[in-house]
């Protein structure tokens, strides 16, 4: 697995050490005090004390963690919060190219946690080195197509999407799960045509299946901002979907059942300037994990 961290995001939430030092919430079999669930979504202005404790365990995908994974730091990168500038693009092409497509650990570490939802763009430079026919899966409760707010050549957490479609040669079919509660396809009639619509599903495991039956190209690339699930499961800084865990888990069960990946990323959470609770990040944490271990049990870490 590689760890981009950008905000601190997943430090906070305990994934990572704190200041590069062993963690003892990464050892297998240990636990910590988090905050449980109540029905219905957390406010932010509730505090951890109104709610009850429970324990977490913590499970086998920390082990491969401890063992396995990279992180890259770049907390000290300007330019790239939202809006990746042309500077900061070239410093992040250059320190991730080993870990890209045909890269010399891209096997290695087919897994890419990659900060918060400001930073989503950065599935753009995972995508943009691929040069065999691929199908790319989003998960995102926005559709990341709009045009950047700056114009000219500014990457932007909203508009890398529409910046894959319109740049990706070998880019088939996209499947964009999640906005308005639709699952929508589109895909790419002719050679050097562009991309357009064909088909909208609701968002469901059903749903998914119909549109997998319907695309050709199996070789998939999947981003997932966790801003698609239910604000009972993960604390965003944005507006949130309808999704559980369960349900995005089913739905990469399809896609990698249906032929190869290419690579996995996934964004999402809050770092320290959105004042989270001990709870949220605590929250955050647990769907991290339960994400993690529905990866290595559908293969994506072999």
């Amino acid at each position: 697995m590689l760890i981009l961290d950008f905000s601190g995001a997943l430090r906070a939430e305990g994934i990572l050490p704190e200041n590069g030092q062993d963690s003892g919430c990464l050892e297998s079999g240990g636990s910590v005090s988090v905050c449980e669930l109540e029905k219905g979504s957390i406010s932010l202005a509730e505090t951890p004390e109104n709610l009850p404790k429970v324990s977490l365990q913590i499970t086998a995908p920390n082990e491969i963690f401890k063992d396995g994974a990279e992180v890259l730091d770049f907390t000290a990168l300007e330019g790239a919060r939202c809006y990746c500038d042309p500077a900061a693009a070239e410093e992040i092409e250059r320190r991730l190219d080993p870990f890209r497509y045909g890269g010399e650990k891209w096997r290695e570490l087919p897994i890419h946690f990659i900060d918060t939802g400001e930073y989503h763009y950065l599935s753009k430079f995972f995508i943009d080195p691929i040069d065999v026919p691929f199908t790319l899966l989003v998960l995102d409760n926005h559709t990341d197509m709009q045009d950047p707010a700056f114009g000219g050549d500014i990457l932007s957490c909203g508009s890398w999407l529409a910046e894959v479609m319109r740049t990706s040669k070998c880019l088939q079919n996209v499947i964009l799960a999640g906005p308005e509660g639709n699952i929508v396809l589109f895909e790419r009639a002719s050679q050097g045509g562009a991309l357009t619509q064909s088909s909208i599903e609701r968002l469901s495991v059903e749903g998914m299946r119909s549109i997998c039956s319907r695309i050709s190209v199996r070789d998939f690339y999947i981003s997932i901002d966790k801003d698609v699930m239910s604000k009972n499961y993960y604390q965003t800084s944005w507006t949130q979907g309808d999704l559980s865990p369960q349900e995005i888990t089913d739905i990469l069960f399809l896609a990698f059942d249906a032929g190869s990946v290419l690579g996995v990323d996934i964004c999402g959470g809050l770092d320290a300037s959105k004042s989270a609770l001990t709870c949220d990040l605590a929250i955050n944490r647990r769907t991290d994990i339960a994400l993690l271990d529905a990866l290595v049990l559908i293969g994506a870490f072999a």
